[in-house]
């Protein structure tokens, strides 16, 4: 039935429609205590892991994240209401409230933001800036129509971040490195970064990879944006006669977008459709690999690819994706198919001892900086000094 719906309604009238079947839901009053004067704080983010139990929700690394905001939030006292970030079914209700602190993007925080500009606006950027991005996005499909005459499907840019919401905040917590943050360019306020979580699958054994045997097997583990993300590069690289002993597995391709590529005659690239983390599929995948590769145009830090490092995959990945120079990481300075491919050969023929070392720095530095207790710590952090500049306190945090 839903496919059905898919094909028969454009897609404006189909989210119409789910819109008043399911209405999303809106939290309300997280942490609140009648008995004293607390300051008040709407988060218009994610909203599943309030909904549903988390073993249900946890295909992405935003949904253990929201949680640690929340407990951030409450270590320092508001009263919490949570809107999901494209929803605006709720918004007369949303309009009727009074907030202090106003902390995400999205609908709700466009719509509250506008009504009520003292509140103190910060904007919670998980991509790099839509300007940037759009133009990164531009090029890569005039490159994929020069090449195959087709256009991209999915256009990521825009679909979150607007300038309008950039316009409007006060202050940014942006989850990206120094790069990303170059992208924010004349913003009149502060922006903070932060790096985002990795998921981890509980029964994942560090340090059992045979490199010499998955040394030429490479994972694209994306979502949608294919072309965004880079994975027609991909294609056209291991469809290369010079590449046909290469392997890619394709995790996280949309059904809308398969109609994008032919994998029937290319038996070197396996499409696995959509992966969850936390299952024994992944876990297998994991043994038959040493790289994950993503070169995409623009992104915050690619949680994708913190998740394979730190289940030991090396990166081979473009600087937009948000993760800095190391030994380990394989930055891809260009783009285009020759390039690439030659970076992929190189990587295939890396030592043994090598791929070992740096198979143990990608764990050891993903489990640092990507952990859940780095993430609240830093998050905290930067609210905090958020907080402070614009002389909105709440009660003593400890982590402070």
């Amino acid at each position: 039935m839903k496919s059905l719906i898919k094909k028969l309604l454009p897609r404006s009238i189909e989210h119409k429609l789910r819109k008043f079947v399911k209405r999303p839901a809106f939290i309300q009053n997280i942490n609140h205590d009648p008995s004293v004067d607390q300051d008040r704080v709407l988060l218009s983010y994610v909203i599943a892991p309030l909904e549903r139990p988390l073993e249900s929700v946890m295909t992405h690394s935003n949904q253990q994240e929201v949680l640690m905001i929340i407990k951030a939030l409450i270590d320092l006292n508001f009263s919490i209401d949570v809107a999901y970030c494209l929803d605006d079914t709720n918004t007369s209700t949303i309009l009727q409230k009074h907030y202090d602190l106003i902390l995400g993007f999205g609908s709700p925080f466009l719509s509250y933001s506008q009504v009520n500009p003292k509140c103190l606006k910060v904007i919670y950027l998980t991509e790099a800036s839509p300007d940037f991005s759009r133009r990164q996005e531009e090029e890569r499909d005039a490159y994929f129509f020069q090449r195959h005459k087709k256009h991209m499907l999915d256009r990521r840019t825009g679909r979150y971040f607007t300038n309008e919401q950039l316009n409007i905040a006060d202050a940014a917590i942006l989850i990206g490195n120094e790069f990303v943050k170059e992208t924010y360019v004349g913003l009149p306020y502060s922006i903070h970064t932060i790096f985002p979580t990795a998921m981890e699958n509980p029964n994942f054994v560090p340090y059992r990879k045979h490199h010499e045997e998955t040394r030429k097997c490479f994972l694209w583990f994306g979502s949608s944006g294919a072309v965004h993300k880079g994975l027609d590069i991909l294609v056209d690289v291991f469809s290369l006669p010079e590449n046909s002993d290469l392997t890619l597995f394709v995790c996280g391709l949309k059904g809308s977008e398969r109609k994008l590529f032919d994998f029937k005659h290319t038996k070197n690239i396996i499409d696995l459709g959509f992966v969850q983390v936390l299952s024994n599929e992944f876990l297998t995948l994991l043994e038959k690999c040493t790289y994950v590769i993503l070169p995409s145009c623009s992104e915050g830090v690619a949680t994708s690819v913190a998740t394979c490092m730190n289940h030991g995959l090396i990166p081979v990945v473009t600087k937009g994706t948000g993760f800095d120079r190391k030994d380990f990481v394989v930055h891809l300075q260009d783009y285009h198919v020759e390039y690439v491919s030659e970076v992929v050969r190189e990587c295939a023929n890396r030592s043994v001892r090598d791929l070992e070392a740096f198979e143990r720095e990608a764990i050891q530095y993903a489990r640092t900086s990507f952990s859940k207790k780095a993430f609240k710590k830093n998050f905290l952090f930067a609210l905090q000094k958020i907080l402070a500049e614009h002389n909105l306190r709440s009660n003593d945090c400890p982590y402070e």
